[in-house]
Order: C-alpha cells, then structure tokens, then sequence
C-alpha cells in the first residue's frame, strides 16, 4: 500500500511540474494539402453522384471531359442530390472567403463551354461519388417482462407468484455512408493535377416505425460540414491555433520568473529579450531553450533555429532536440505555404 502511495505521489507531483510550464498559443498559417500550381481562380463544379461513377474516371492525370459535370444526372437520387448540393454550395461559399484565389461560378464554366471560348478559372475542383448506401436495418428486441399470478382457490389469495414472459419490440435503424473522390484540375488541359479522398458515415437512432426514419441528408448534415471543410483546407491554405511550450526554471531565478511572466502575459517579444539577455550572460539552458521557442513563436523561424542548435550543442539532450525538429517542421511548411502564395 505504502508503495502505491509513493507511486501515485511521485505521478502527481509530475502533472503538476509539467502542468505548470508556461504555454503560449499563437496563430499559424498552414498550407494547401494539394497544390493549384500557382492558380490565382478555382471554379467548383458539380459532383458526379454514384450511379455516374467509373473507376476509370479517377485515375491521377487522366484528361477530363469539363461538359461532362454539367449532364442532368436523371438516375441520381434525391437524398445523394441534395447531399452533394449542400457539399458544392458549402465549398464554394468558403473559397470566396478566401484571400489566396477567386472564385469563378459554375454557370460562368459551363457559358465559356457553350460558347467555346476560354474557360475563365485557372482550375476547377469538382469530384465523383464512388458509393453512396442508405441501409435501414431491423433491429428486434426480446424483453422480459414479469407478471404476478394469483392462486384459484379463492377470491382472497393469500400468496401469489410471479411468471416470466417475454415480448418481442422491432426497431428501425437508418445507416448511411457515402465515399467521394475529389480533384483539382487544370482548365487549359483538363488534367488532374491534385486529387484526394474522403468517407464519411452515421447512423440514426431507433425508431418503432420505418416511417419515422430521418431522410439520409438530416443524418449526414454534420459530417458534410466537416467535409466540406476538410476539402476547403487541401486547397487553401488555412490558420491554426499553436500551443508553444516553454520549458520549466527550476533555478527560481528571479529574473527567469520576470521573463515567464511576461510570456504568461503574452508579451512575447519582451519576454524573449529577457531570456535572450540572461542565456548570454549564463548560457542557461532554460534560458536559451525557451529563447528560441518565442522567437518561433513570433515567425522568426531562422533566427529560432540558428539558436536551438546553438543551445543543443552545449546541451545535447532530448528535450532540445525535439524543440529544434519542431522549429524545422515548420520551416518547411512555411516554405511550402510561401511557394503556394507565390
């Protein structure tokens, strides 16, 4: 028992060590997941529904017949229509909030193929259904159910027992599921130059009658949304919250303390200069670790790397280590993100 004690003391005492080391959260631009090669204008167009699809449709590079997004797909269902409406309307209505491209519409698309004249977007984003399933399962349910029994000698009855009998209840359960593929494709040779999937899937509640189902799109509300996000961040990019973790002084130096509290405040530049100024004049680790974690913290992710390998070199230890790949993780996606601005 004793042991367990001191087991459960030594974990506590660990939460809160690490509970307390100053965090700052700052906001960082991500790039594309897919590139649009540079384009400037994206048009969505209308997705193909399940009964259109053809494997041979989604191969990477394959040349895409644009008009083809523009049929009157007679064989779509209702609940899938209106599915992928909301989806389109959803994407579209995100992008022209974007300040990476513009948003051309569909019907200027589908006038230029009709007229034969130039496509007005730089790219399009459209995407096929590859399986769309509505499955109301009958779910039957035994319950047991106790009834009390009198005896038949007379009207009075001084004992009773109990009987166990059962009854039977149906339910209906709707489940839904629809896979899509999605690409961005370039308008001057129709190739596709990015692609990706996604599933999504849920089911309902139970119901005592068929009738009483929800329709597939009321089930499926929810995750279209976060689809239709998820798609908006593979061609955009997109801002994240970032928490920053500095690391813990156990020195209780006073002028430690004075520079955390600044970075508690949010005060992140003056907060670095303190620390700066105290890892020159000591060569703390905790000093120049955290140092170089709030010049990352401001985007000043060179200088921040230049540092964190300063400070590894005298303290090679893991902790340091992990701050410098973190440092290099997001040089690289800056970079990235600025070769998609540019």
């Amino acid at each position: 028992m004793r042991k367990l004690v001191s087991l459960s003391f030594i974990i506590l005492s660990l939460f809160v060590l690490l509970s307390c080391a100053t965090t700052v959260t700052v906001n960082v631009t991500r790039p594309a997941k897919l590139d649009l090669n540079g384009a400037k204008t994206i048009s969505v167009l209308p997705f193909t529904p399940s009964d259109y699809y053809s494997a041979s449709d989604s191969s990477t590079n394959i040349v895409i017949v644009i008009a083809d997004f523009f049929r009157m797909f007679d064989r779509s269902r209702p609940d899938e229509r209106r599915c992928l409406n909301y989806l389109h309307d959803e994407i579209e209505s995100g992008l022209m909030t974007s300040p990476y491209v513009d948003v051309i519409s569909s019907s200027a698309v589908q006038a230029a193929i009709k007229n034969g004249s130039p496509i007005p977007a730089d790219v399009y984003l459209t995407g096929q259904v590859v399986y769309f399933d509505i499955d109301d399962e009958k779910e039957i349910v035994k319950k047991k159910v106790e009834e009390e029994e009198e005896d038949d000698d007379d009207i009075v009855s001084l004992s009773s027992s109990k009987s166990t009998k059962y009854i039977i209840e149906e339910y209906y359960v709707r489940h839904v599921k629809m896979e899509i593929k999605y690409q961005v494709v370039d308008s001057k040779t129709n190739r596709i130059v990015a692609s990706d999937k996604a599933s999504i899937r849920d089911y309902s509640s139970r119901y005592e009658r068929k009738s009483q189902l929800p329709e597939a799109y009321d089930l499926l509300d929810y995750e279209l949304r976060s689809l239709a996000n998820k798609i908006l961040r593979d061609i955009q990019p997109y801002v994240v919250r970032k928490s920053i973790k500095l690391m813990k002084d156990k020195s209780k130096m006073p002028a430690i303390k004075a520079a955390d509290d600044l970075a508690k405040k949010g005060f992140l530049k003056e907060s670095y200069e303190s620390f700066i100024k105290i890892y020159r004049d000591t060569n703390m680790l905790v000093a120049g670790y955290n140092a170089a974690m709030l010049l990352e913290a401001q985007g000043k992710l060179t200088e921040a790397e230049s540092l964190m390998k300063e400070v590894y070199v005298l303290y090679p230890e893991s902790a340091v280590l992990d701050g410098l790949y973190d440092i290099q993780s997001e040089i690289k996606q800056s970079q990235r993100l600025q070769n998609q601005i540019q």
